[in-house]
């Protein structure tokens, strides 16, 4: 299944870029959709920090109940190379959202499905994904669609990025 045809056209990535106040000559990821305690916000702004001369990510949906979005809001504000929009996003930001950036960072704690990665391969964007069995088997046939982190730790999602970034 797919999300061909849900999506309107993406604007140009660099108007994108711009308006999230991000470098275009740097790889960006992105963590999109609500934002939900099991889905690792705190450890996809781990990996940005211990990647910030190599990576940018943008964060962005509307936070669920509990979600602790001040405390990401004044940890993102600190670092140069994250764009946090706590709000749900139109269909029109998410397209140029996901569209901007190099691939979907996903890494949950726990899974059973994901909308938000097939709308990532629907946006023709790669995963870079926790090791939970719907990701592995997801991803065990395409393995060029992404990479799984073998650990849930910054350093493991580095890894895996740099992976990724080096496929063909």
């Amino acid at each position: 299944g797919n999300f061909r045809g849900e999506y309107p056209a993406p604007r140009r990535r660099n108007v994108v870029l711009s308006e999230c106040r991000l470098r275009p000559d740097l790889p960006v990821f992105c963590l999109l959709g609500a934002l939900r305690g099991y889905k690792g916000v705190s450890l996809a702004l781990e990996t940005a920090l211990a990647g910030s001369e190599r990576i940018q990510l943008i964060v962005a949906g509307g936070p669920l109940s509990g979600f602790p979005t001040a405390e990401v809001e004044t940890k993102c504000a600190s670092m140069g190379n994250v764009c946090f929009i706590p709000r749900v996003l139109t269909e029109q930001e998410f397209s140029d959202l996901g569209s901007a950036c190099d691939a979907f960072l996903l890494p949950y704690d726990q899974i059973t499905t994901s909308g938000v990665m097939n709308a990532a391969l629907t946006l023709g964007r790669g995963v870079i994904c926790s090791n939970l069995p719907y990701f592995t088997e997801s991803l065990q046939e395409f393995p060029d669609c992404g990479r799984i982190a073998i650990e849930n730790t910054a350093e493991e999602f580095l890894v895996a990025i740099s992976e990724y970034l080096n496929i063909p």
